[in-house]
C-alpha cells in the first residue's frame, strides 16, 4: 500500500501519478514542486563548486547534470529491481551513494564556514533525497499491490 493510504482509499495510477479518490492535496505536485527546489539549489552549488575550482563554463554546467542523472539512473535501476523482488546490484547501490554523497560534498563545501551554514546547505541535499525516495517507494508499493 503506498504511503499515505488509507485501506479504504481508491487508489488510481494517471499520467500525473498517484491520485487518491477524495484526496484534495496532490501528493505528487508538492513532492515534484520540493524536488524541483531542491535539484535548483544543489544545481547552482555544484555549478558553482566546479567553476570555482578553474573548470570551463560549459564543464561546470554539465557537471551537476551527470551527477543528478547518476543518482536518477541508479534509482530508477533499484525501483525496477525491487519490482522483481531483488535488492539490486551493488553497481546502482554505489552510484547512488556516491552521487548522493558528491551533491551533499558539493553543498556543504561551498557554504559559510560555520556550524548553521553547513546545516543549511546540507539540508537541500538531504530534502532533495527524500522528496525522490518517497514517490520511488510509494511507486513500488503501488506496482506491487496485487502482483503478490
Amino acid at each position: 500500500m503506498p504511503v499515505g493510504v488509507d485501506a479504504g482509499d481508491e487508489v488510481e495510477p494517471s499520467a500525473e501519478g498517484l491520485h487518491v479518490a477524495g484526496d484534495g492535496v496532490d501528493g505528487a505536485g508538492c513532492v515534484t514542486l520540493l524536488a524541483l527546489i531542491a535539484a535548483t539549489v544543489c544545481y547552482l552549488h555544484m555549478r558553482m563548486l566546479v567553476g570555482l575550482h578553474g573548470q570551463p563554463g560549459w564543464v561546470a554546467a554539465l557537471t551537476p547534470l551527470s551527477v543528478s542523472g547518476m543518482i536518477v539512473a541508479a534509482s530508477t535501476t533499484l525501483l525496477a529491481d525491487s519490482r522483481t523482488g531483488e535488492r539490486g546490484g551493488i553497481l546502482p547501490w554505489a552510484l547512488l551513494v556516491a552521487g548522493s554523497a558528491a551533491s551533499l560534498a558539493a553543498n556543504v563545501v561551498v557554504a559559510q564556514p560555520t556550524a548553521a551554514g553547513w546545516i543549511i546547505a546540507a539540508w537541500w541535499r538531504v530534502r532533495g533525497r527524500g522528496a525522490v525516495s518517497v514517490p520511488w517507494r510509494e511507486l513500488a508499493a503501488f506496482t506491487t499491490v496485487g502482483t503478490g
